[in-house]
């Protein structure tokens, strides 16, 4: 993890943030060395989420079925880092994470930009990733999965990190969203 992306994480970690109300989705391995790795920077301050049992993470799950395996309501901060373009269903793992969110939870995202980082299938690209993303892509998602759930948001920040990422930062509202009231109300129902 670059030290500004650290730095911005740090920012949001208050005194009362711990693995119990505290996650990591896609920590990536314990101890791992390389430079700019998907590392566990967080072990010990947030609960480290992974799908790779070799990466020994604190709890071992898909991160879309995260809300499987925590409570409704439960976590005060989530981060994503590098991870949204890694999954199948980002979408749906951004819903299940909102679920965990409790209100006023603070949710980071940091996601490669589209056009400033090898595009899938190029050379040089990264063989994990199933997305290319710019901004507008993962904020659409974010609204989307919060008026899925007929809740609300703040955006806290949303900034270009060291020129190949940007950061999205939401807070969970405790107010609720008139669906008649959005662009496509179709997000509301839960047949989608």
């Amino acid at each position: 993890m670059r030290p500004n992306e650290q730095l911005l994480i740090k920012r949001f970690i208050t005194k009362d943030i711990n693995p119990t109300n505290g996650i990591d989705i896609g920590c990536g391995p314990k101890h791992k060395v390389k430079q700019n790795c998907d590392g566990q920077d967080f072990q010990g301050m947030l609960l480290g989420v992974d799908n790779n049992k070799n990466a020994n993470p604190d709890l071992c799950c898909n991160a879309s079925d995260v809300d499987k395996h925590i409570s409704e309501g439960s976590i005060k901060f989530a981060i994503l880092i590098h991870t949204l373009e890694d999954l199948e269903n980002p979408y749906e793992c951004l819903r299940n994470i909102i679920k965990v969110l409790a209100k006023d939870g603070t949710l980071i995202i940091i996601c490669p930009y589209r056009g400033r980082y090898p595009r899938i299938g190029t050379e040089r690209a990264n063989g994990a990733h199933k997305f290319d993303y710019e901004p507008y892509d993962v904020q659409y998602m974010v609204w989307r999965a919060f008026a899925k759930q007929k809740l609300n948001y703040k955006l806290l920040s949303y900034n270009t990190l060291g020129g190949d990422s940007f950061e999205i930062v939401v807070k969970k509202k405790t107010t609720k969203v008139d669906c008649s009231q959005l662009p496509e109300t179709k997000f509301c129902d839960d047949n989608n």
